[in-house]
């Protein structure tokens, strides 16, 4: 069955699946974690790259932010 021939369900069973993988779920634990120790400059580029592409339309959300690999590098050592 190609992708266009799936099913609703199907396809948000799919992106379930994707979305709420262990290693997607640990992610978003490290990012709950980082968002704790946020630098003065750090909130400010967040709440600036949120104003800029956090628009409501699915595309992108806090968690896509490109600083938290910073974020958690600098508290996990």
């Amino acid at each position: 069955m190609s992708q266009t021939e799936l099913s609703h369900a199907e396809k948000q069973q799919q992106e379930n699946e994707s979305r709420f993988s262990e290693s997607h779920i640990a992610k978003y634990e490290r990012i709950i974690k980082a968002a704790t120790t946020l630098t003065p400059d750090e909130k400010l580029a967040l709440e600036k790259w949120e104003k800029e592409n956090v628009t409501g339309d699915g595309n992108f959300g806090t968690s896509d932010w490109p600083g938290w690999d910073a974020v958690i590098s600098r508290i996990s050592h």
